[in-house]
């Protein structure tokens, strides 16, 4: 009969911030029964200590804290320790304080810290600090809990410690406009009158040939996103809708009252999940949120709890303790829109943990990977190159155990303009993923 194993930690100080990671560890990601001790007599024998203190006589895998974990502030002094710890992983030394680092990159505690962003008000990774140790690209976090599953392995032989740490794809797509040109009312002549002006006679056509045939529109995808996922066999994506009330160069959608935007979120909401895709201007005002998440509400006639920034514009702690308010449980935008890879060190959901209360609260957030976006604006790539570039990653992900999530977009799959000859590549992505 198989034993399960407990993990039994021994630190001088419980904290919030010690609990919240030893749970994102144990819990969340190794599926392993755990416990904070008070004293180290009489340690079951079919226990695993983790000894984070500073006595080290005592046994047990050693992890010396750094100090980070028993704090209740946040000091400019932690960029230069972790900096420090990051050198030592990169290297191929992970006998460090794993804890603090892990707990520094979920929480996004250097974002607290660096001033610097971009035009949209983003946090970039070419400000981060695993830029610096070129860590980005990889699930630094989740390989530093495989190597501590190595670890439980080697010190404890006679304890069979599973490693549940498994690779698995989620495919998200957001709809910023589901049609290019189809059901715009007024704007469709607004636009007309442009394209005259400017003697852009092709615009005209295609803006004709979809005011006519909608379901000839270029962004209207939707029947093509569902034959690709039942022809490899992929779990249907998670759609996330753009509902602002005010058009802007920022936020282009089709109104959230428009009846053909309606019937189609209510359509695809019978086999997919839903969520919201706060515009722009959301993040500045919360009602303007409130209004967006009640819209969706309407049509959907239950509860709007996913969401995904437009433009992934994360302002911590202010756009998550907001959607946490309102009642949002699930957020995908933890990526960065510059840069492919992991920005909180791994591709497992995690408790958003509110550095400025020190408190973990109840939205869960979902990092993602991979964005067409960054593959196609940022990084210059090719649509081939773009599928020999996430080959690799999943390649990694594999190897570590990682879950892996991407972000699409209708738009991408229409083989016009900047997306000229991008059409099957999510085809690729998926049959590459599976």
């Amino acid at each position: 009969m198989e034993i399960r194993p407990t993990v039994y930690l021994y630190c001088d100080q419980v904290t919030p911030r010690v609990t919240y990671t030893f749970q994102f560890i144990f819990e969340d990601v190794l599926q392993l029964s755990w416990q904070i001790l008070d004293t180290l007599a009489d340690l079951p024998t079919n226990g695993v200590l983790i000894n984070y203190s500073s006595r080290k006589q005592f046994g047990g895998i050693y992890i010396e804290p750094n100090g980070l974990l028993s704090e209740h502030e946040i000091k400019n002094e932690a960029l230069e320790s972790i900096r420090e710890v990051l050198n030592q992983i990169k290297s191929g030394q992970f006998d460090v304080d794993i804890f603090s680092f892990i707990f520094f990159s979920i929480t996004r505690y250097e974002e607290y810290l660096i001033k610097e962003r971009d035009n949209l008000g983003r946090f970039l990774y070419r400000n981060s600090i695993l830029n610096d140790a070129k860590l980005g690209l990889h699930p630094f976090v989740d390989l530093t809990l495989r190597w501590l599953c190595q670890k439980m392995h080697e010190s404890y032989p006679h304890i069979q410690v599973p490693c549940n740490m498994q690779y698995n794809f989620v495919s998200t797509v957001d709809v910023d406009q589901p049609w290019q040109y189809a059901h715009k009312g007024i704007n469709n002549f607004l636009g007309i009158l442009r394209d005259i002006i400017s003697i852009k006679f092709r615009e005209i056509g295609s803006r004709l040939n979809s005011i006519l045939k909608p379901e000839t529109d270029t962004f209207n995808q939707f029947d093509r996103i569902a034959t690709i996922h039942k022809q490899y066999g992929i779990d249907k994506p998670i759609y996330f809708f753009l509902l602002g009330f005010r058009r802007n160069k920022l936020d282009r959608n089709h109104k959230p009252s428009n009846k053909k935007l309606i019937k189609l979120i209510q359509s695809l909401s019978v086999h997919h999940t839903i969520g919201l895709h706060p515009s722009y201007r959301s993040n500045k005002k919360t009602k303007f949120l409130q209004k967006e998440k009640a819209a969706l509400e309407k049509i959907l006639q239950v509860n709007a709890i996913y969401s995904r920034q437009h433009f992934i514009l994360l302002d911590l702690p202010k756009t998550y303790r907001t959607l946490n308010e309102i009642g949002i449980k699930h957020d995908f935008s933890m990526g960065y829109p510059d840069c492919v890879g992991y920005r909180a060190g791994t591709g497992y959901n995690f408790f958003w943990y509110d550095l400025k209360n020190e408190q973990k609260t109840d939205l869960i957030i979902h990092p993602f990977t991979v964005m067409d976006v960054t593959l196609q604006k940022y990084m210059g790539l090719k649509p081939n190159e773009a599928i020999d570039f996430y080959y690799e990653l999943v390649k990694t992900a594999r190897q570590t155990g990682t879950p892996m999530t991407i972000i699409w977009h209708n738009n991408s799959l229409s083989d016009a303009g900047d997306w000229k000859g991008w059409d099957k590549v999510y085809s690729y992505l998926l049959k590459i993923s599976k």
